[in-house]
């Protein structure tokens, strides 16, 4: 019984566990974007607007920029989305995503901006920044049950709806459930582990089996409930002051349009 009474003076041996900590890192990401866009709207009182202007906010800023041919309006147009950013949203991940997919397209566009068309180039990348910024202030700031209710006020197609809502649903959870089976993954790798990607191989075939069970047990319950694949809007939305700040910028942009954008 003495080897109880010895100290442990086992050391593991270092390995490398970048490839678990990428992947932790991603999908935490995923998780917290769809968390803090609900807390975002909690904590902030112009996004308690109604959803439907912020949409139509957005549906008219891509459509003005599409049909305008003038650098004057789309700059003008960005710089105002901008300054809403700046306004609505603390964290700048909106303003990166926007610059990074404005550059990809800049880079594309070289072997135009070579042949002359330096113009066109520069608008091309400012319309590209503008809607991916209008586009990502409406799901970072809009829960995705008010986008769905905005959809159905809209007409769209119900299994439109139904594919996307349910896309959505499976991918924070299964997206969850893979942070938390990676995280017991690395606490559990002590020590040098060569199995490491095979372990990887193993949660992705546990993660399909994972997602056939639920979609399985969900279709049972929609079934048992008497869903019949119609939405129905029970709630009616209501005009406050916070939609009056919407309703101005969706004015300013059609002023900028008919008077420079055209």
């Amino acid at each position: 019984m003495d080897w109880l009474f010895k100290e442990d003076d086992y050391v593991p041996v270092k390995d490398n566990s970048r490839y678990l900590g990428k992947n932790i890192f991603i999908f935490s990401e995923i998780i917290s974007k769809i968390i803090n866009g609900v807390n975002l709207r909690q904590s902030n009182s112009i996004l308690s607007a109604n959803p439907l202007m912020r949409f139509i906010l957005l549906i008219s800023t891509i459509i003005l920029l599409s049909l305008s041919t003038k650098v004057t309006f789309v700059l003008l147009t960005d710089v105002l989305i901008v300054f809403t950013v700046l306004a609505i949203v603390k964290n700048n991940h909106i303003l990166k995503a926007a610059f990074t997919f404005a550059s990809f397209t800049l880079i594309m566009l070289i072997p135009s901006i070579l042949n002359g068309n330096k113009l066109n180039a520069i608008i091309i990348v400012l319309k590209v920044f503008g809607d991916i910024c209008s586009v990502s202030i409406l799901t970072s700031t809009t829960p995705w049950n008010d986008i769905i209710k905005v959809l159905k006020f809209f007409l769209v197609p119900d299994i439109f709806i139904f594919v996307l809502e349910n896309t959505l649903r499976f991918i924070y959870l299964l997206s969850n459930i893979s942070f938390e089976t990676l995280c017991a993954l690395k606490l559990r790798s002590i020590g040098k582990n060569n199995k490491k990607y095979t372990n990887m191989s193993s949660i992705i075939g546990n993660m399909f089996l994972k997602s056939k069970n639920m979609s399985e047990e969900m279709y049972y319950a929609m079934e048992c409930r008497g869903f019949t694949g119609e939405y129905e809007i029970k709630t009616r939305f209501h005009f406050s002051i916070a939609d009056l700040l919407f309703a101005t910028l969706i004015v300013v942009v059609f002023i900028f349009y008919f008077t420079m954008g055209r």
